[in-house]
């Protein structure tokens, strides 16, 4: 199995995703099973660097990174702490209504 360089690269770095056949692929030629050398990406993470405007974002198809504005950076640091409030009192809710049904 003979890929360039580049293409090899972009693999490594995550920019590009590697396929299920191409693992099955380096599989066989390790003489391993899939599973030994696989790792599942996950669907979606975002990595804040210590710059506080630059993200990784992960997801199934690739990485990419991206600059973002500070004030964007704010507003999206904002919305996940009022999803936080409201994922709580969302399950705060659901065990009253438990309580009150049973």
């Amino acid at each position: 199995m003979l890929i360039s360089q580049s293409n090899y690269s972009r693999k490594e770095n995550g920019i590009t995703r590697i396929s299920k056949q191409e693992w099955e692929r380096f599989a066989k030629k390790l003489d391993v099973k899939v599973e030994e050398i696989y790792e599942e990406d996950p669907a979606t993470t975002i990595y804040k660097n210590n710059k506080g405007n630059s993200f990784r974002y992960s997801f199934n198809s690739g990485t990419i990174n991206i600059h973002i504005p500070d004030f964007l950076v704010d507003y999206i640091e904002l919305l996940r702490q009022q999803n936080d409030i409201l994922n709580t009192e969302n399950q705060e809710l659901r065990e009253k209504l438990k309580l009150c049904s049973e």
